[in-house]
């Protein structure tokens, strides 16, 4: 009857293991750095929206918007490639004015923003389109 040596090739050497173990600290690293910007990103987002919706309930109480002058606003043809050509199609002449809406940034500052608006035609002559008679 013949007798087999085990052999030392039957496993992993330490330099192998060492290496495995290397490879997976760099792979945890870099996997909580990209949990730990994820989770960053996510508080930042919520501060965002939360600031947007105050600025958005403060739109409907905000003072009235203050005249700031008029503008005509003229449209164009253009083509495709967005070329106009110069062709005025109609202009219209609107007032515009502002309107300045309080908030509070992340730090519990008081902030305010200013929304640019369009206000409605001057309806003062009593005329159904309003306007010059």
């Amino acid at each position: 009857m013949k007798i087999r040596s085990i052999k030392a090739q039957g496993g992993e050497t330490l330099v192998e293991v060492l290496a495995a173990f290397a490879v997976f600290l760099i792979l945890m690293a870099v996997m909580q750095s990209a949990v730990s910007f994820c989770t960053n990103a996510q508080g930042k987002s919520k501060e965002i929206r939360r600031v947007n919706a105050e600025i958005c309930r403060n739109f409907q109480t905000a003072e009235e918007a203050v005249p700031t002058g008029n503008v005509t606003l003229r449209f164009e043809a253009s083509s495709f490639t967005g070329e106009t050509g110069g062709a005025v199609l109609f202009e219209i002449e609107t007032a515009l004015g502002e309107k300045k809406v309080p908030f509070q940034d992340g730090e519990g500052e008081p902030k305010h923003t200013i929304f640019y608006l369009f206000l409605p035609a001057d309806t003062s002559a009593g005329e159904p389109g309003g306007g010059e008679p």
